[in-house]
């Protein structure tokens, strides 16, 4: 049970830069996922904690719906993390564009809020090494969108990186062996 909370005591975060601790949530399908996974290198992470306030949490769903085609351009990786038991079809059947994560006790949810001083709901956009570049305010406004692309661009990997036709120069140390 207190796995999660105890290991986020000693751990407080909220400022850019500080990572975030790893957890481990199913999925609406079931499928585990690990924060720390190597599945999530190489983009930046929305991370939408939806605990706390039902409307806000709704509010918050609906604003990452509408930014979704530039979180997908980007190669964001959304995850939103629900709290309590959730109606695993009704969640389901709503067809979200991202990983919606079941934290059916409440534990994770409430070691972020504790640990990172937010309330909830809260967001986290994180770079490709889950640390913290910024807690957008819930309610989201438009900033929202204008934070995903400087940071999708900052973080977008290169489509056609450089070919390098010729050798690189040999240093050769004589008497060495």
């Amino acid at each position: 049970g207190d796995l999660v909370t105890r290991a986020m005591e000693s751990h407080r975060f909220s400022a850019p830069g500080e990572y975030v601790p790893n957890f481990a949530l199913s999925d609406t399908a079931g499928e585990r996922l690990n924060l720390c996974n190597t599945e999530l290198s190489g983009g930046p992470i929305l991370l939408a904690f939806l605990g706390g306030d039902k409307k806000g949490a709704q509010n918050l769903m609906r604003s990452i719906q509408r930014v979704s085609k530039p979180l997908q351009g980007f190669g964001f990786h959304v995850y939103a993390v629900m709290q309590g038991k959730l109606g695993h079809a009704a969640v389901r059947a709503q067809r979200f564009p991202f990983r919606v994560l079941c934290d059916e006790s409440g534990e994770v949810t409430q070691a972020y809020a504790q640990a990172s001083g937010l309330s909830m709901p809260a967001l986290f956009l994180l770079d490709p090494n889950q640390r913290i570049l910024a807690t957008p305010p819930v309610p989201v406004d438009g900033s929202l969108a204008d934070l995903i692309e400087r940071t999708g661009k900052r973080y977008a990997p290169v489509s056609n990186p450089p070919v390098v036709d010729h050798q690189a120069p040999v240093l050769i140390i004589p008497n060495v062996l």
